[in-house]
Order: structure tokens, then sequence, then C-alpha cells
């Protein structure tokens, strides 16, 4: 059964998983990014920043794919924890392989054409498990990550 969510959060978030009312994203287009804190209010207006609602072109661009829209990751306690221990020991950046690993690097990895994550300094394998969030082929500032947990209270 679908949760009562405005219509607009099934058709920007997909079916599957729609995105929630309040839930932080990103807007960017191929060369900037629009609005960094963009959300839903319960009535189903779409805002780009506080009292601010993201113009109907931009919102039929976001539909038609031409605008893309990024989901922040949904952090829990152990995800923050595990963060803030990454950042503390020195490896806050973490990269998940395309076959499903996950290591953290003292600094930021280049990826292979076989889709592994390479780098001349430290690094350590991590629960594949865990941050399930982190994409394969995608690395991660987990420093970012964190601001925007701060942020977000």
């Amino acid at each position: 059964m679908k949760k009562e969510l405005p219509r607009i959060c099934y058709i920007l978030g997909g079916e599957e998983t729609p995105l929630e009312i309040g839930e932080k994203f990103e807007v960017r287009s191929d060369s900037d990014t629009l609005y960094t804190r963009a959300y839903i209010e319960e009535d189903g207006t779409v805002y780009g920043r506080p009292d601010v609602a993201i113009p109907g072109c931009h919102l039929c661009q976001l539909i038609q794919g031409e605008l893309k829209l990024i989901r922040r990751p949904r952090c829990t306690d152990q995800d923050i924890a595990i963060m803030r221990g990454r950042v503390a020991e020195g490896t806050p950046w973490v990269a998940r392989d395309n076959d499903g690993c996950l290591y953290a690097y003292q600094e930021h990895p280049e990826i292979s054409e076989q889709g592994t994550w390479l780098s001349e300094k430290y690094c350590c394998d991590i629960n594949t498990d865990l941050l399930s969030w982190i994409k394969p082929g995608e690395c991660v500032d987990l420093r970012e990550v964190l601001r925007e947990v701060d942020k977000d209270g």
C-alpha cells in the first residue's frame, strides 16, 4: 500500500522510493547546481529554498529529465557513527567498487577501467553491508555528508 503523499513525491522520487515530505535534495543542470536544499511541503509545493517555490519551468525540466534530482543519503545513527570514526581516523574518503566492495581512503582515490578504486595512500576495507547508500562505482567525501547531516540537525 502506498503512503499518502502528494503525487509530486512519486513523480520526482519514483513509485518505489517517493520523496518524503521535507526530504532535502539538490537540483542540478549539466553545468550548475540550481538548488542545494530543495524540499516538498505537505501541500505538494516544491521549494528551492525557504519560502521560494521552484518555478514551473524547472519542475517540468525535472520531470522530463533535463534537470537532475540528487537525493541526499538517508543516514542512520550507525552510519553517522561510522562516518565520524572514519573522519577521526583520517580516512574520510569512502568508495564502493563496481563489485560492491567498500574501502576507506586517506585521499580521493581514482577509479580504474575495471571499476576498482586505487590510491597511493593508506586504505582499509569496510564491511560491505555498511553505508549501503554508497552505490557501486561511487566515491564519497564523508566530511561533506557529515556537514549536511549537521545542517539538517
